[in-house]
């Protein structure tokens, strides 16, 4: 008898572990998503800002951070980088949600996504179901 393992025993393992990871990793994201959003709904608050410029925090880096003014509680103008970039870049002119936190200067102000983000985080954790399952389907 021969104890050899054939590449037919290996594909569903692989299968298995690979598709397991795609979906913890999209639990993770779309659990921190929602630690955010619950941070966000119980400190600060949002206001309306605009794309004034975009820029790339990396030589030859191929994504664009939008560079965003609004105007906050205090009538201060402000000005930051978003920190997800995206290829193509935003239009510059483009409103945007902004959210921040005027009783604290320390935080970082950011741009409340649209739902697009939210298809994202769910498709990795949906992609990563379904090659488990045909992982378990070939195994069995």
């Amino acid at each position: 008898m021969s104890s050899a393992t054939t590449p037919g025993d290996v594909v569903p393992w692989v299968l298995i572990v690979g598709g397991a990871l795609f979906a913890a990793v999209g639990l993770a994201m779309i659990t921190a998503a929602a630690r955010r959003r619950r941070h966000r709904a119980t400190r600060g608050t949002t206001t309306e800002g605009v794309v004034v410029d975009t820029v790339r925090r990396v030589a030859g880096e191929q994504l664009e951070h939008p560079v965003v003014e609004f105007v906050d509680a205090h009538g201060a103008t402000r000005r930051f980088t978003g920190a997800t970039g995206t290829f193509p870049p935003p239009r510059t002119g483009r409103r945007v949600t902004v959210w921040y936190d005027p009783s604290d200067a320390a935080a970082r102000p950011a741009l409340v996504r649209d739902r697009a983000g939210a298809v994202g985080r769910w498709g990795i954790l949906l992609a990563g179901v379904l090659v488990l399952c045909l992982g378990v389907a070939i195994r069995l």
